[in-house]
């Protein structure tokens, strides 16, 4: 019994790998898509959540959130304290990823070219 079932199984398979040969970009796409997918969701979701709770304010002792809807918080980046910080911030992020950039790119190039043939 079970060597029928793993013939079926077996049989389905090379359906499915005859199928995919010739389609090289149906391959790439099947084996990046769900983790990119996933990654996606991740990332996007993950932005929801933070845009959602920008608009939400502190209790007024600081103990939790207060679940009213409002844009207390970004009248509050308008002040001259908080838009330092904010610009100080967005510069540093800038130049973290030029200078990753600078250095990921010719090292990504000379393993490349490191890189044989198989």
């Amino acid at each position: 019994m079970n060597v029928a079932i793993t013939a079926q199984r077996d049989g389905a398979a090379r359906g499915l790998s005859r199928w995919l040969h010739p389609k090289r970009r149906t391959r790439i796409a099947a084996l990046i898509g769900a983790p990119a997918l996933w990654m996606l969701v991740l990332y996007i979701g993950s932005l929801v959540a933070l845009f959602v709770n920008s608009f939400y304010r502190l209790k007024e002792d600081g103990s939790g959130i207060d679940h009213v809807f409002t844009s207390e918080n970004y009248r509050t980046l308008r002040k001259v304290v908080y838009r330092d910080v904010a610009i100080r911030t967005v510069v540093i992020a800038v130049a973290v990823t030029l200078i990753d950039a600078m250095l990921a790119l010719p090292i990504a190039f000379y393993l490349a070219k490191l890189a044989r043939p198989r």
